[in-house]
Formats: structure tokens, C-alpha cells, sequence
């Protein structure tokens, strides 16, 4: 998995590329945290590129979203391939976490 990070309006965009599954979602959620951690309360996450993500991947969205809550912060996902938005939507994550359909969208909903 690779994890680019750049700023974008005032908010954090990550563009996640490979898989997030046990192997790989410590150092997402790590990244993540990180960016929380430094006062970046609206976060953009780009998963046009992500091919497989597992519950522990999923596990790593969750916590992020329940960081933000007490900051009045926002994570918005954007551009999942079908079988990845598939994986959010059995698991009810899509009602949990706003998706978008690209990540320009994603942002807008930030504004």
C-alpha cells in the first residue's frame, strides 16, 4: 500500500493506493492519526486506486471518524471501484461515512 498526502482547500486529500488489510492498516491508520493529531479536522480519502480492503481496513475508517466527532471534524471517502464500495455498503459503513464519486465532490461536501 502507498499513501500520498496533500492539502487541498484547507483540507487533507489521501490518495491510498494497493490494499488495506492487517498487513497495511497500521501504517494507515498511524497516517491518519497523524494528520488528526495535528490539527487537520477535515480529511478526503481517495480510494480510486484501492483494489482490497478487510474488516481491519474498515476497523481503521471507524476509528479516524470516531476521532473526529468530539473535533466536529468530517471524513469523506471518494472514488471506490465498485467491489470496494460494495465491501462499505455490506457493512453498513456507507451509513456511517459519507462517499463521494470523486474526490473533487469529496471536497465540495467539505465546504
Amino acid at each position: 500500500m502507498e499513501i500520498a498526502q496533500e492539502t487541498r482547500e484547507g483540507i487533507q486529500v489521501f490518495q491510498v493506493q494497493g490494499k488495506i488489510d492487517a498487513s497495511t492498516a497500521d501504517s494507515f491508520e498511524e497516517s491518519l492519526i497523524r494528520s488528526i493529531d495535528e490539527g487537520n479536522t477535515r480529511l478526503v480519502v481517495d480510494m480510486a486506486e484501492v483494489d482490497y480492503i478487510s474488516s481491519v481496513g474498515l476497523r481503521v475508517f471507524l476509528l479516524a471518524a470516531k476521532k473526529l466527532k468530539p473535533l466536529d471534524g468530517k471524513i469523506v471517502l471518494a472514488a471506490m471501484q465498485g467491489p470496494i464500495r460494495k465491501v462499505f455498503t455490506m457493512a453498513a459503513f456507507d451509513r456511517i461515512l459519507p462517499i463521494a464519486d470523486t474526490t473533487e465532490v469529496a471536497i465540495q461536501e467539505m465546504s
